[in-house]
């Protein structure tokens, strides 16, 4: 997960869309991208948190509108998601957009779907640690820390929506478990045409992913390696320090306001 989020460059295709799961090595993968495609990649978990609020906004509306048997609000969730990767060689780590597979499909025929993958068992133990009574009350104390904060203040929101589409995609809306794992990999071989879907563990190096994109492995550089939990722990504790500063700056003005009216009495 980089620390600046990437900025579109108009008439950029989207060559690549990426539809792994949270930590199975997406912030990895995002930086590999960077590296071989030379333009700019929508890596989910930086571009909510720090890119421009309308986008966290539109994913948020995009999540409260689906599922909808409405031809209209589908019709423009699809025109939401063209817009936000507009200028964008690649995306990857949006949950959102498990929900609009084949759509994209179509909307992008051009475009390999790259799923990147890590073993269950590890994958299911790197959540195990949002226990299912703890994620409510992080959401919680998320949503007032940030909420003097642009962009950052929709986050619980997009958590929130992220949960609902997970739920209702997968059966589990809290702590995943390798049910989870295993009903997004079938979605993902039900919905995209097997010439298309490529499964990719970092582990692995450039290999199966230049193989896959039809591209020259990159010469004495290494595959990026970040650690995904780590990236999202330091992320958020910025995040959460800024909030924490912009409140202290707001009770501040109170308190000098408030003393100063107290004295005018």
């Amino acid at each position: 997960m980089g620390q600046e989020c990437s900025r579109p460059r108009p008439g950029t295709p989207l060559k690549v869309i990426g539809v792994g799961l949270p930590r199975t090595g997406t912030s990895s993968l995002s930086a590999a991208l960077e590296i071989l495609l030379n333009e700019p990649v929508y890596h989910g978990g930086t571009q909510v948190i720090r890119g421009p609020e309308h986008q966290v906004r539109n994913w948020i509306k995009i999540l409260n509108q689906w599922p909808t048997n409405d031809a209209g609000l589908h019709e423009e969730n699809k025109n939401i998601l063209k817009e936000t990767l507009d200028g964008f060689a690649a995306v990857n780590d949006v949950a959102p957009i498990y929900a609009y597979l084949q759509d994209l499909v179509v909307m992008y025929p051009d475009a390999k779907f790259i799923c990147s993958t890590r073993e269950v068992e590890s994958w299911e133990k790197s959540f195990e640690m949002l226990g299912a009574s703890f994620l409510p009350l992080l959401l919680t104390v998320f949503r007032f820390v940030l909420w003097p904060l642009p962009t950052l203040r929709y986050f619980p929101d997009f958590i929130a929506g992220v949960r609902r589409l997970m739920g209702n995609l997968f059966g589990e809306d809290v702590v995943p478990t390798r049910k989870t794992y295993f009903a997004h990999e079938k979605l993902l071989r039900e919905s995209i045409p097997e010439d298309r879907l490529v499964f990719v563990s970092v582990k692995d190096g450039w290999e199966p992913l230049c193989r896959a994109l039809d591209m020259a492995v990159p010469e004495g550089v290494p595959f990026p390696k970040v650690n995904d939990a780590k990236a999202v722990d330091e992320l958020m504790g910025q995040s959460i320090r800024r909030g924490v500063t912009r409140w202290g700056l707001v009770v501040g003005f109170v308190c000098v306001v408030g003393a100063y009216v107290y004295r005018q009495i």
